[in-house]
């Protein structure tokens, strides 16, 4: 869409120029001049006009598709997600607008978050002591600090992996409860259990949501590659998110990861109704065994939303 508040400053300057030739062809250059220089402002005035209608135009085009996509989408995804339980994983800074799209990806479709877990910005990882911190609950050396967030997040994907699978045996309940416990305890991640005491329901779905406008706390690339494949570690379906605007986020993150690409589905507009669209039958693929790539940024292969239906 055409913005004209980039075009103000130059678009004075025309005018400040056209009328200081105006003046000064007044006084010296004749009345033909000075008709021609007022011939050039209306000019200017007029394709301005145009241009302003053209941006109108095309704001109420876009506004259409939103509206269409938006009483489109409980018709195309109602109950893909019946009774399906999703754990979400959110990154650090990631908008709240991304955040609530997953939400009523899955809600939409029948589905319910059971639990919700924030990865905070202490993966930044900028003091000796959050390192040391880290690298004690992962088991390894405070190496890099790269390095450290990727043997992290590997590890709390396979132990949720480990947790959610069909027929589980408690002891992977164990294992990944107190995983989570110290990272709670030490300000890594803060958790939310909205379906009862299971962190992890059995058979559940995950999602990765992350990305926003701003610049992320901390280099989320490898961390969520790594946690998403952790996730998938036992075939369960993974989708990861990321806001339209963001280019941080979980999904490019992934599919710029070849082995991640390979066993995580993905989405890049997860925070508006053709996402949320995508999020809600991308999951319902993913649970099956059916990987895509879907939206309009860089890497997606398999249109803006699932070729499709719940029926389908």
């Amino acid at each position: 869409m055409i913005d004209f508040r980039y075009h103000l400053i130059s678009l004075v300057a025309v005018f400040l120029a056209l009328g200081l030739g105006i003046l000064l062809g007044s006084a010296v250059l004749g009345e033909n001049f000075t008709s021609r220089l007022r011939r050039a402002v209306e000019d200017v005035e007029r394709s301005n006009d145009r241009l302003r209608e053209a941006n109108a135009e095309m704001g109420r085009r876009i506004e259409s598709d939103n509206l269409f996509a938006q009483q489109a989408e409980p018709v195309l995804v109602g109950g893909s997600l019946s009774g399906q339980e999703v754990v979400v994983f959110e990154l650090a800074g990631s908008d709240d607008a991304l955040l609530t799209g997953v939400r009523e990806a899955v809600e939409t479709a029948g589905g319910s978050i059971s639990s919700t877990v924030a990865l905070t910005d202490r993966f930044a990882l900028e003091d000796d002591q959050s390192r040391i911190d880290l690298g004690r609950i992962a088991g390894t050396a405070p190496t890099d600090p790269e390095g450290l967030r990727v043997e992290a997040a590997a590890l709390i994907g396979s132990r949720a992996a480990e947790a959610g699978a069909p027929g589980r045996i408690l002891a992977g309940d164990r294992r990944l409860e107190r995983l989570i416990e110290q990272l709670e305890t030490l300000g890594f991640v803060e958790v939310n259990r909205e379906g009862g005491d299971d962190l992890i329901p059995e058979e559940a779905l995950f999602v990765v949501a992350g990305g926003g406008a701003g610049q992320p706390p901390y280099e989320e690339a490898a961390l969520t590659a790594s946690l998403g494949e952790g996730l998938a570690a036992r075939s369960a379906g993974v989708l990861a998110a990321e806001a339209r605007e963001g280019a941080w986020g979980a999904a490019s993150a992934v599919r710029a990861d070849d082995e991640a690409s390979a066993r995580v589905s993905t989405v890049d507009q997860a925070d508006v109704a053709q996402g949320r669209i995508a999020v809600a039958l991308g999951l319902d693929l993913a649970a099956e065994g059916t990987l895509g790539h879907w939206g309009s940024g860089s890497g997606s292969s398999g249109g803006v939303i699932p070729e499709r239906t719940p029926d389908g």
